[in-house]
């Protein structure tokens, strides 16, 4: 009998044993979502933080948005993270190296930029970039080169194939022409030669006609004209919310 206690007690301390050497699963945090946005690269050291105002704020500058310039792989940068849950979309925004609109962000050769939009909350960190600022002059007409960059757009379910989808504006000359663009695999798409280091603006129109021209997600306003500058060859994805 007293083996048979012996070996149960051996048995029990070997499961305590066990259990004790087993670690409890930690669940992994999802990584925040932030906008990542590079700087210029000539960012004077006296500009320590950057400012981000919008219609979440009532385009009002405050400290409470407010973010430090940091430094992330010899590149200066401000991480911008939003309580993204708690905000009505679309939003609309700009940055500034001031608290007040003197230091708002321009375009690579001090260009007015319309606002940066996001239609939806986001499900992943987004990078970008700005290329001046009012106070900061950088010339980048001499790293000017051809790219080739190829735009692929999400259209509402209700959108009729036969109308066909154009996009319109200064990437082909200055009139704002329409260039079509082509179904393949539930999106439309075009490839088209820019040039590197230039502002480009534009829209996503039905029938190559204004009067159908893309709208705000809720259906009710036309949306800013959206932009991009590239630095090389590049895929831009956008989606269209609503049509007029």
């Amino acid at each position: 009998m007293r083996k048979y206690w012996i070996f149960f007690m051996l048995i029990a301390v070997l499961s305590f044993a066990l259990v004790g050497c087993v670690k409890p699963k930690v669940e992994e945090q999802p990584e925040p979502i932030m906008l990542k946005v590079e700087l210029p690269d000539s960012l004077p050291s006296t500009i320590t933080s950057v400012y981000m105002v919008g219609n979440f704020n009532n385009w009002t500058f405050s400290d409470d948005y407010v973010y430090d310039v940091v430094t992330e792989n010899g590149k200066k940068m401000v991480n911008v993270e939003l309580n993204w849950d708690n905000l009505e979309y679309p939003i609309q925004f700009k940055f500034s190296d001031q608290m007040d609109w003197a230091g708002v962000e321009k375009g690579p050769n001090g260009e007015e930029l319309t606002n940066r939009v996001i239609f939806e909350k986001p499900v992943e960190s987004k990078n970008l970039r700005i290329w001046n600022f009012a106070d900061t002059s950088i010339d980048y007409s001499s790293m000017s080169t051809p790219v080739t960059v190829k735009f692929v757009v999400e259209v509402p379910e209700n959108t009729p194939e036969a109308s066909g989808v154009y996009i319109r504006g200064d990437l082909i000359n200055s009139s704002w022409d329409g260039t079509p663009l082509t179904l393949n695999n539930g999106k439309y798409e075009v490839t088209l030669t820019l040039n590197s280091y230039e502002l480009y603006q534009y829209k996503y129109v039905l029938d190559n006609d204004w009067a159908h021209v893309e709208l705000m997600p809720d259906g009710t306003n036309d949306i800013p004209n959206r932009w991009i500058v590239v630095t090389d060859n590049e895929t831009i994805v956008n989606k269209v919310h609503a049509w007029k």
